[in-house]
């Protein structure tokens, strides 16, 4: 029982939609019923692939996406391609949820440093084959809803959950 990821879990759950793509599901999906996308093939995601080479869906398959504490894995110029790319696949109005570490300030300094050891400890079975776990790209809610807006997104909802979670639900713009 872990109740951060209980309650971020009720939290989005209420907000998906009948069609729902998750993004980097990790080893539990949110729905039973959705799409699941992981580049680790031992999490048995219906789809192993690296998000960064694209999705194989065609434009517009989905209701609302999930990418819970996935995008700071990568780097500024990746999360965008990432975000375009969820754009891409959500039909007009859908919803992407997404989560990521609250990162601002001297919370953004810890959090560096605490995943700085955790590379090099805890974590370290996650650096093998040169696919890093850590948390390479931490931003903040200021830069993450930038880059939504640039993205094609407009921000419905936008907040804290508990201490560590930032949780924020974008509707695709239309004409996107």
């Amino acid at each position: 029982m872990n109740p951060l990821r209980d309650r971020r879990l009720y939290e989005v759950r209420r907000r998906l939609h009948s069609k729902n793509l998750d993004i980097g599901s990790g080893w539990v999906p949110i729905t039973p019923d959705s799409v699941t996308v992981d580049i680790e093939p031992e999490k048995s995601p219906d789809f192993c692939i690296d998000v960064l080479k694209g999705l194989p869906f065609e434009d517009g398959s989905f209701d609302s996406v999930t990418c819970l504490e996935m995008l700071e894995h990568f780097k500024g110029l990746d999360q965008l391609a990432i975000l375009s790319e969820i754009c891409r696949v959500l039909h007009e109005g859908g919803e992407l949820v997404v989560s990521i570490p609250y990162s601002w300030g001297p919370m953004r300094w810890a959090q560096r440093i605490v995943w700085f050891v955790r590379a090099r400890t805890s974590q370290k079975e996650y650096y093998r084959n040169g696919h890093v776990h850590g948390h390479i790209g931490l931003i903040d809610p200021g830069e993450l809803g930038a880059m939504l807006i640039w993205s094609g997104f407009e921000v419905v909802e936008a907040r804290r959950i508990l201490l560590y979670d930032y949780l924020v639900v974008a509707r695709k713009s239309f004409g996107n």
